[in-house]
């Protein structure tokens, strides 16, 4: 639940009141470094870098999301809706990191743009019994085969509607959606994609039946 502390914050950022810019990046920074650092420690060192490289430039991208069009992206976040002002600008964070690290013109890593599909988790101890290491190679699998179906922006929709389970009107609101366009996504999803990715997990990797694109 939000906080009577954030609600002002936001108000305040919103109005360029006082110090309410710098209060509220100061607020959210941790939220947003989190998320992005999450993204780069698993897609950096595969392109050769440290991950530390890049994270201020894209962290600067997502302020300048929230705050851009007199901070139109901030000002849609409806503290009644049962979002926190945490999972809100996360959820904007990796929407606008994963489209700047796979657009072949924005990307600081490469002239084609990041291929997240190709980033693999780091290799499982000795100590993983076999049940573990399935469930790891199953979950790996679901996640290159997303990253090959959606875009950057339905990968975010991906996260927030289906993982975090935020509410369609929090997700079009970090997303600059509208909520029908976000509710068309989800049943076009369910039907088209889920079932797919359900099968993926049952029969594995090397069985599973391949889920259609989404389009």
């Amino acid at each position: 639940m939000a906080t009577n502390d954030d609600i002002g914050l936001v108000q305040r950022a919103v109005a360029h009141s006082g110090t309410g810019v710098n209060d509220l990046v100061r607020r959210i920074a941790p939220a947003i470094q989190a998320e992005i650092a999450h993204l780069l420690m698993r897609m950096a060192p595969a392109q050769g870098r440290n991950p530390r490289q890049d994270l201020a430039d894209l962290m600067q991208d997502v302020y300048v999301a929230l705050f851009e069009r007199e901070a139109r992206r901030l000002a849609a976040w409806d503290p009644t809706r049962g979002c926190t002002l945490d999972s809100y600008v996360r959820l904007v964070a990796r929407s606008r990191a994963l489209d700047v690290l796979r657009s072949r013109r924005r990307t600081p890593w490469q002239s084609d743009g990041l291929d997240t599909s190709d980033v693999d988790e780091p290799a499982e101890s000795d100590s993983d019994n076999e049940t573990v290491m399935f469930a790891r190679e199953a979950l790996q699998a679901v996640e290159r085969r997303l990253h090959e179906l959606l875009s950057p922006r339905d990968y975010a929709m991906f996260i927030g509607v289906f993982v975090e389970e935020l509410s369609t009107a929090d997700v079009a609101a970090a997303l600059g959606m509208t909520p029908g366009a976000v509710y068309q996504w989800s049943s076009r999803f369910r039907r088209n994609v889920l079932p797919g990715l359900l099968r993926l997990v049952d029969e594995g990797p090397e069985h599973g039946t391949q889920p259609e694109k989404l389009g």
